[in-house]
């Protein structure tokens, strides 16, 4: 499956979520809409290929274990995959957040007249250059702040995982 599936998503990986911009305005407003469009676009294809291989990295041991005891498929993803692979897709959406981050403040420069991008652009035409520093400190302590938030949360969420205590 992933040798017919990989090529595609590998191909679209590599187009630039910006490039779509005018598209999707033509198809979906002026509003939020192209918005998310180009977040969606320049994150979901990394996202299936981070989740692929963060799947295809599963202990083949711990698969035959279970099948050994006598797991059955369904019992085998529910019980033995999903909670294996989980910690690992936790770390890997966090990572893909900050890449979220930045898809946002790209697709913000789309015919919008609010927004954090929309608010740097204007000050930096009038030259104020000291707001222009502190919306994008904030940029950064908003994404700091949300990992690190992430990252007590996952401690919280998956306490077998020690490479996710140790991490943090």
């Amino acid at each position: 499956m992933a040798r017919l599936t990989e090529p595609f998503i590998e191909f679209f990986r590599y187009l630039p979520a910006p490039a779509f911009g005018a598209l999707a305005v033509a198809i979906l407003g002026i509003y939020d809409g192209p918005k998310i469009a180009i977040i969606v676009i320049g994150t979901l294809f990394q996202q299936v290929l981070v989740i692929a291989n963060t799947t295809r990295k599963l202990d083949g041991a711990l698969v035959e274990a279970a099948l050994t005891l006598g797991t059955r498929n369904s019992q085998l993803l529910r019980h033995v995959v999903v909670p294996a692979i989980l910690p690992d897709l936790y770390r890997d959406q966090r990572v893909l957040l900050g890449w979220a981050w930045t898809y946002l403040i790209v697709a913000e420069l789309i015919g919008t007249t609010t927004g954090i991008t929309y608010f740097i652009t204007q000050q930096a035409r009038f030259q104020h250059f000291a707001n222009v520093y502190a919306a994008i400190a904030m940029i950064g302590i908003l994404g700091l702040g949300t990992d690190l938030v992430l990252g007590f949360a996952g401690k919280r969420l998956f306490p077998w995982d020690r490479n996710l205590v140790k991490a943090e």
